[in-house]
């Protein structure tokens, strides 16, 4: 587990970049008729003609973006609980070197009790 956090945690973020990037290009192509220099010639018998086809591919884009944000949601859940569990063991890791470290202190302190002249020992 250990060896694989690196390699998935960064496989997310990657994921998660190109999401990013494929929302921003979609919303560039939504506004796309804001920044457009010349108008195209769409005429209303070409709207009237393609009207079917071009609500198809609008629900088809509406629903494919709507996965896309999923994805994204998901990903980002994802990446939230990899650095949960990655505190996790942090703070395991640390609870674990807190109770050797006293564990060997306790150690030494016997250690040198039990050397100790008898006469020494406290009473």
């Amino acid at each position: 587990m250990y060896v694989l956090y690196g390699d998935i945690f960064k496989f997310l973020c990657d994921v998660q970049e190109s999401l990013r990037s494929i929302k921003a290009k979609a919303g560039e192509w939504e506004s796309r008729h804001l920044v457009r220099e010349t108008q195209p010639r769409w005429t209303r018998d070409d709207e009237a003609a393609y009207a079917e086809e071009i609500r198809i591919w609008e629900r088809m884009s509406t629903a494919h973006l709507k996965m896309i944000e999923q994805l994204a949601d998901r990903v980002e859940s994802k990446i939230n609980h990899f650095n949960q569990l990655r505190q996790w063991m942090i703070d395991d890791l640390n609870l674990k070197e807190a109770r050797l470290s006293n564990r060997s202190a306790e150690l030494v302190r016997l250690s040198f009790l039990l050397n100790k002249p008898a006469d020494t020992l406290p009473k």
